[in-house]
């Protein structure tokens, strides 16, 4: 490279650095000494600063991200990202975000390298303004009990097997619908995870867990019952069995786990309201300058 390139360069690059303006960190001080002198106001009653901070920082997250944007001090995608987050926050404050849902109806998922690309999701407005309700109610009490089966014979028959333990249960204290009780039996290995659902259910391993979960009215008669199924399946006859002395391998002594109380979804639907803030108590408590 000849010398009047070289100076071109240095010339180029001293004009490209005094382009630039301040650096992000002296936007960030600005803003320290901003906040830092609403709040001495703010102590001497001079400023309400903590009402106008409390409604406007996340328009702070805004500054910053375009301050990173314009001194190349943040990437795009996180930049961006700042940018967007304190943009909802701000509308929130502010109430202007509308009520609706995210429509996933026509979504597509696509897998790009080990991420995935959604495309074709929309956010549908709704008038007037809904608000989600989550709720759950007691189902009772659950008892539980894990069993490890490895033997081959017992592994080809083990669905007609569980389905006698369960006629067995039943006949001896009666229906769950007269007593009032669940048993159900999770098989990991087969269909544990998606149950009737499971496309492949047939065991192909060597060895599956069998859960034992039941539910009743009261923590005794979950682990009564759950005790019983236990007993079946420890004991149960199968064409093919070669030893008397139990079927499976427990993994806890005692044998049943007693979880306590269980819940379930109840509620789970969308309030229609005129005020977004109507179903939410809100109490506002001022204090004098002496903490009183």
């Amino acid at each position: 490279m000849s010398d009047q390139q070289t100076q071109f360069q240095q010339h180029f690059e001293m004009k490209i650095g005094q382009n630039r303006g301040p650096g992000f960190g002296f936007w960030f001080g600005i803003a320290m000494v901003i906040i830092g002198g609403g709040l001495l106001l703010d102590a001497f009653n001079l400023l309400e600063f903590g009402e106008i901070f409390d409604q406007w920082w996340p328009s702070l997250l805004m500054l910053i991200a375009v301050a990173q944007l314009a001194t190349g001090s943040g990437s795009i995608v996180g930049s961006g990202i700042m940018f967007t987050i304190g943009a909802l926050l701000q509308l929130s404050k502010l109430e202007y975000l509308p009520g609706g849902y995210l429509d996933t109806s026509k979504a597509q998922y696509c897998e790009v390298g080990r991420g995935t690309r959604v495309t074709g999701s929309r956010w549908e407005t709704t008038n007037p303004y809904t608000v989600k309700l989550e709720a759950v109610v007691s189902r009772g009490f659950r008892s539980t009990c894990l069993a490890g089966v490895r033997d081959p014979y017992l592994l080809a028959c083990l669905d007609g097997v569980l389905e006698k333990i369960r006629a067995s249960v039943a006949r001896q204290i009666g229906s769950p619908e007269e007593v009032g009780y669940q048993l159900q039996f999770r098989v990991y290995g087969s269909n544990a995870v998606m149950g009737s659902w499971e496309p492949s259910p047939a065991i192909d391993g060597h060895e599956v867990g069998v859960l034992i979960d039941v539910v009743a009215a009261t923590q005794e008669k979950a682990s009564y019952v759950c005790s019983m199924a236990r007993g079946d399946l420890h004991m149960n006859d199968y064409p093919g069995r070669k030893s008397t002395a139990g079927n499976v391998a427990l993994a806890f002594s005692p044998s049943e786990v007693e979880m306590g109380e269980t819940f379930g979804f109840h509620i789970w639907h969308l309030l229609p309201l005129d005020n977004p803030l109507e179903p939410f108590r809100t109490t506002v408590r001022e204090f004098d300058g002496k903490g009183k």
